[in-house]
């Protein structure tokens, strides 16, 4: 089995091969994605990110923020059935009967908070 020389080892090595601005292909070592760092590799997220500010709306921010959602929708889930409870009892008031279900329907869908 021949050995192979230093130079036939480098050709084997796989660069970026992104275009430079000299119009020669990039000569760094590629990242998992095909790329070096330079041309689309890692991107800084979070509070690595230089215009990081309070991270309200990123998606990194983990659990905190879908526990915060959470609380939002049960809230609000909670003032929407006080508020289709108080207009059951206004109907009751005024037919003096329960609502049929066309009828509960009808009231859920008008119900605001």
């Amino acid at each position: 089995m021949k050995a192979q020389t230093p130079l036939e080892d480098k050709n084997k090595i796989k660069n970026c091969g992104a275009k430079t601005r000299r119009g020669t292909p990039c000569r760094r070592a590629p990242m998992r994605n095909g790329r070096c760092s330079n041309h689309g590799g890692k991107s800084l997220i979070y509070i690595a990110h230089p215009n990081y500010k309070h991270g309200r709306y990123s998606k990194y921010s983990g659990i905190p923020q879908m526990e915060k959602a959470e609380r939002y929708r049960k809230r609000h889930f909670e003032k929407r059935m006080k508020a289709f409870d108080k207009a059951i009892g206004q109907f009751i008031q005024v037919k003096g009967r329960e609502p049929t279900a066309s009828e509960w329907f009808a009231i859920f869908i008008k119900t605001k908070v």
